[in-house]
């Protein structure tokens, strides 16, 4: 909580400045998607129609902030959303030939295991810009926010199939099975309701931060940085929780041995997750045009992008490659609008990463 005074300190400290200040009103909405084994729209459905590549995380992260300006202070409404998802080739590989009833890879062992965090929030959101120097600029906020979708846990096993081949019935290629799963959500996965499991959502209520800093470096140089999530919790009560353990053995009768737990927890911290934004651009004094090199990161990966840009007709004109995606995209700014789209393929269908950026500026 020491840190969480200090860095919303000067927001705090500018509170009383801004009732005399001009009035701008901000729309400003980001939303990040990467699937690697699969198109985005594939990993969401069905996990068909498309062919399985080697990757171990997926992930969405997006957020909306309708912000009101009073000079250096802001507020305003915010909603985030984050889902985060980490596994093993070898599980994406199983899930996929499951459900596209495919026969399971011969006499091999599967090491299986998945790390998912999931959160939604809305909430308000204090904010304050304040000169560190001439050329630099700093801007806190504290996110008050009501937790409103949960889902986090663990699964780990292992698994060894045999020589046979047998898609429409995969259990007689298991030699042996075991596995478990421990996980917290507002909504049952597993089909909890089967069992006539019907625990409630959970209430949750948590504090964020986020942090951004804006200077140059030179004349020539400039250098951005976005942190959302920098510090993130969010206190949940009333938490279902569901704990299984399978264990299989092809030659053993019975063959399953399932043990599970269904409970709720009275109360459960979770942790949001960051994202973060930075730049480093060369533009020429006196010159329409710009170059940058940025990078996009959170705890899975870190998405490095190269960019041009053109003054054209008082619009600043952007186009964007990143490498490790394979993607490409185009930008189009001026002082109250900008948009910016990524992908690494037009057709939506298809498509393993997709980026859109906006904001609208309104000045009173």
């Amino acid at each position: 909580m020491r840190f969480v005074f200090l860095i919303s300190a000067p927001l705090l400290w500018g509170c009383h400045q801004y009732c005399w200040a001009t009035e701008t009103t901000q729309l400003i909405s980001q939303a990040d998607v990467y699937s690697e084994p699969l198109p985005i729209k594939s990993f969401t459905d069905n996990w068909r129609g498309s062919a399985l590549k080697d990757g171990d995380i997926a992930f969405a992260q997006g957020k909306i902030e309708l912000r009101q300006q009073h000079g250096a202070f802001q507020y305003g409404l915010v909603w985030q959303y984050d889902y985060l998802i980490r596994f093993t080739p070898d599980t994406a590989k199983l899930y996929y030939q499951i459900k596209n009833n495919l026969p399971l890879s011969k006499t091999a062992d599967y090491n299986l295991w998945i790390k998912a965090n999931h959160i939604e929030s809305k909430g308000f959101r204090l904010g304050y810009s304040y000169a560190i120097s001439p050329d630099w600029e700093m801007n806190s906020g504290i996110n008050l926010l009501r937790g409103m979708q949960l889902l986090q846990g663990n699964f780990s096993g292992f698994g060894q199939t045999n020589s046979l081949q047998d898609a429409d019935h995969p259990l007689n290629s298991v030699d042996q099975l075991q596995a478990g799963i421990d996980y917290n959500y507002s909504k049952p996965i597993l089909k909890e309701q089967t069992l006539g499991w019907y625990p409630g959502a959970p209430s949750g209520y948590g504090v964020s931060l986020d942090f951004t800093l804006h200077g140059r470096i030179t004349p020539a140089l400039k250098f951005d940085l976005a942190i959302n999530n920098l510090y993130g919790r969010m206190w949940w009560k009333d938490v279902p929780n569901s704990r299984y353990s399978l264990d299989y053995q092809l030659d053993r009768l019975p063959q399953f041995n399932v043990d599970g737990q269904l409970a709720k927890k009275s109360s459960y911290a979770q942790t949001l997750p960051y994202s973060l934004d930075s730049a480093l651009t060369f533009q020429p004094v006196a010159q329409p045009w710009s170059a940058s090199i940025s990078v996009y990161g959170n705890q899975l990966i870190d998405l490095w992008q190269l960019s041009s840009y053109r003054d054209v007709l008082g619009y600043k004109v952007g186009v964007h490659a990143e490498p490790q995606t394979h993607s490409y995209g185009l930008s189009l700014e001026q002082q109250y609008f900008g948009l910016k789209y990524m992908t690494d393929t037009l057709n939506t269908n298809h498509a393993r990463r997709m980026s859109l950026g906006m904001y609208g500026k309104y000045r009173w």
